[in-house]
C-alpha cells in the first residue's frame, strides 16, 4: 500500500498527512473542515478554536453514526426484499408447474372426449 503526502491548512495551521487517499481529496476534506470550524466560531462569540473543533467533530461523528445506521437499515430492507423476491420466484415456479400439469390434464381430457365422440359416431 503506497501512501501519499498531503499538506493541508485548517484554521491557519498547516498539517502534513500521510494517506492512501489522493492529496486533492484530503485537501477538499480539510477545506470543508476549516469552513465548518470557522462558521461555528463566527456564530458563537468568545469560543476557543479547541471548543469549536470539538463541537464540529461531535457534529460530524453524529452525522457519520446516523448515516451508518441508515445504511444498516437499508441493507436490512434490501435483504428482506431479496428474500421476498426469492420466495415469490419459488411460488411462481410452483404455480407454473401446476399450470403445466393442468394444461396436460386438459389436453388429455380433450383427447379422451374426442375419442368418445368418435366411438359414439362409430356405434
Amino acid at each position: 500500500m503506497s501512501y501519499n503526502k498531503a499538506k493541508v491548512v485548517v484554521c491557519g495551521k498547516e498539517y502534513t498527512l500521510q494517506t492512501t487517499e489522493s492529496p486533492a481529496y484530503v485537501a477538499g476534506l480539510a477545506k470543508q473542515l476549516d469552513k465548518k470550524i470557522n462558521d461555528f466560531m463566527n456564530s458563537n462569540d468568545n469560543i476557543t478554536l479547541m471548543t469549536a473543533a470539538v463541537m464540529v467533530a461531535l457534529g460530524l461523528m453524529d452525522d457519520s453514526l446516523k448515516t451508518n445506521s441508515d445504511i444498516d437499515n437499508i441493507r436490512t430492507q434490501i435483504t428482506s426484499y431479496v428474500e421476498e423476491a426469492a420466495t415469490a420466484r419459488l411460488e411462481a415456479d410452483k404455480l407454473r408447474a401446476q399450470l403445466e400439469d393442468k394444461e396436460r390434464e386438459i389436453a388429455k381430457l380433450k383427447t379422451d372426449l374426442e375419442l368418445r365422440s368418435l366411438k359414439e359416431k362409430l356405434d
